[in-house]
């Protein structure tokens, strides 16, 4: 089933919208676990590991599934399809990997760093494995980022399209 150009375009608006929250969401958490290295009290450090439990599990997970559901959407009422075009595909693939990264990874190292800072208070942040563990959930965020910035370049360039059309032609 097909939907007319004016419902893709509302599509595209919050598909957009779920894209810019969550990147914006990556780079706030970002931020917050930059600063929470910094904090000089306990309570200024659970403050800070609190708004990024709260970034994580609103804007992120808004982020996240608006994405997921709206090129859901994309898929299955546009021509585009899932694997039609490589450049689908591939964005498919990196929001799969996204979502996996996030789920498994992101949720749960950033409740732990939150969980760490409430039972240690400020000695947490010398103990060499909370910093390992802040250290790597920022890499992680890095890559999703990353990997979130990829798929936006996909979008507007759509490599391989012209192969990818010449390809179904010669298969008709």
């Amino acid at each position: 089933m097909l939907i007319p150009a004016g419902m893709q375009k509302a599509l595209k608006v919050c598909h957009l919208v779920g894209v810019s929250s969550w990147g914006g969401g990556c780079l706030a958490i970002m931020v917050l676990l930059y600063a929470s290295a910094g904090a000089s009290a306990a309570q200024e450090l659970f403050g800070v590991l609190k708004g990024l439990h709260f970034v994580n599990v609103t804007v992120l997970l808004f982020g996240g599934f608006t994405t997921f559901f709206t090129s859901l959407a994309y898929s299955l009422c546009t021509p585009y399809g899932f694997v039609r075009t490589r450049w689908v595909a591939l964005k498919w693939l990196l929001l799969l990997l996204m979502g996996v990264l996030g789920i498994l990874f992101l949720g749960p190292r950033g409740t732990e760093l939150l969980e760490t800072a409430d039972y240690m208070g400020i000695i947490a942040l010398e103990t060499p494995g909370f910093m390992q563990l802040s250290s790597f959930l920022f890499l992680l965020l890095a890559v999703q980022f990353s990997l979130l910035v990829l798929a936006i370049i996909l979008s507007v360039y759509k490599p391989w399209e012209g192969k990818d059309a010449a390809r179904r032609a010669q298969q008709a």
